[in-house]
């Protein structure tokens, strides 16, 4: 478990999401993967404080976990990035979820010692159903695109690969 959050670590969902990559191909279920960060993230720490980042952070984590269902698997991948491996959801499930959790900490106001802050979160979404990919870095990479163009779009929104028509 990571330290600071109580979420499983980077290591843990590493491990997890290749034996999770190998059931979904196996048994042709869809495997999703939502990577998230924390808008804007140094400048609540550079402007509130280390230990306000650290409780916005865990609070963060909080509010995600609580949003999640159970069998989801949520994890600190380092720094203010986080993931949600979700098994046998596609992608129109996992948009659904990363859209919950999207609301779910942007409409929270963080407060601790007189000092309140808001923060948002970025999110892209990757979903391996019939696709070409072979490796589970493959999954994490493709998610990783749709935060950045998350990021890049605006902040505070869920990006997913557009669906083939």
């Amino acid at each position: 478990r990571d330290g600071l959050t109580q979420t499983f670590n980077k290591k843990y969902f590493l491990d997890t999401l290749n034996k999770e990559f190998a059931y979904c191909l196996r048994h042709r279920v869809p495997l999703s993967l939502i990577m998230f960060d924390v808008d804007h993230f140094k400048k609540i720490n550079d402007t509130s404080g280390h230990q306000m980042g650290d409780f916005v952070l865990t609070q963060i984590s909080k509010r995600v976990t609580t949003t999640i269902r159970t069998e989801d698997l949520l994890a600190r991948y380092g720094g203010e990035e986080f993931t949600i491996l979700m098994r046998e959801s596609d992608q129109s499930q996992a948009f659904t979820c990363a859209e919950r959790c999207r609301r779910a900490v942007s409409n929270t106001p963080y407060k601790q010692s007189g000092v309140e802050v808001r923060a948002t979160i970025s999110l892209g979404i990757a979903t391996l159903l019939d696709t070409d990919m072979v490796e589970s870095e493959e999954l994490v990479a493709a998610a990783d695109k749709c935060l950045y163009q998350a990021k890049k779009n605006g902040r505070d929104r869920t990006e997913a690969p557009e669906k083939p028509t």
